[in-house]
């Protein structure tokens, strides 16, 4: 049997760290059906650096599927615990690692982080000419960007591409004849995908429901995501964006406001 040890880190991210069991100031004991969790915090002089999720019993190098929902839920919770009772400002990274140790022995990091940072050098004349251009459109440019933006929930990226939409092709409730011709340019993409069995409208409309009540299906007895979907549905939802952007950066180059005014370029993400 092993023990998963899942790190996340908190902001500002350190150049070193190192975990042998010794460095936990805090452990929550979460009781599972059939598998041990805990949430331990970690750091100096009570001053948390990583959050450390670990599940026992567990038979091989693979964290268990069963477990994904609860990783998700500890730590959301965690974190939205931290922002309330330590620092409101508070973040975790985007990294995050995991290791299998024997279960009786300790745990065992240590790694060396840097974070990279691209240089990009500054067209004055582009961000002059984006910005004029875009003045009258800009709460599409703004929708856009929260869309692009991985630092923002998918949940909330994918409702911002949605919302795009809507207010292009949507009117008194219902979707017009543009909305249609639009899709369809991209159903045999949406089909080789096999995305669902769903119609791509119908699709679109399924996943906006889905992040608008944090729930992959819609019954009562579904598991809620806690600020989102589960890590089901977040899958499904992250595999279906490059196609979700598409349409979009489409919708918007050939919106009747925009067209000779500006053209977005497309950004896989």
């Amino acid at each position: 049997m092993k023990v998963c040890y899942i790190y996340y880190f908190i902001e500002p991210i350190k150049e070193q760290y190192h975990d042998d069991g010794s460095t936990a100031f805090l452990e929550i004991d979460i009781p599972g059906t059939e598998y041990h969790y805990k949430a331990s915090l970690l750091g100096t002089e009570d001053v948390p650096n990583m959050l450390r999720i670990s599940i026992s019993y567990v038979n091989e190098d693979k964290i268990p599927e069963i477990s994904l929902n609860a990783i998700q839920s500890i730590k959301e919770h965690m974190f939205s615990t931290l922002r309330i009772s330590y620092d409101p400002s508070l973040q975790f990274s985007k990294i995050s690692l995991w290791n299998f140790i024997d279960k009786g022995n300790p745990p065992g990091l240590s790694v060396k982080l840097q974070e990279k940072y691209n240089s990009v050098p500054v067209n004055r004349e582009i961000i002059k000419n984006n910005f004029t251009s875009t003045w009258e459109n800009r709460y599409l440019i703004k929708l856009l960007t929260d869309g692009l933006n991985e630092d923002l929930p998918l949940y909330y990226r994918y409702l911002s591409f949605y919302r795009i939409l809507e207010d292009s092709y949507k009117n008194n409730g219902k979707w017009d004849s543009e909305y249609d011709i639009l899709l369809n340019k991209f159903n045999d993409q949406y089909i080789s995908k096999e995305y669902s069995k769903l119609s791509i409208s119908g699709y679109i409309e399924t996943l906006r429901n889905r992040c608008a009540h944090g729930r992959f299906i819609f019954k009562k007895t579904d598991e809620r995501g806690i600020t989102q979907l589960d890590n089901k549905g977040l899958l499904e939802l992250q595999e279906f964006m490059p196609l979700m952007i598409e349409i979009v950066v489409t919708s918007i180059n050939s919106n009747k406001d925009t067209v000779g005014k500006f053209i977005v370029g497309l950004n896989r993400k």
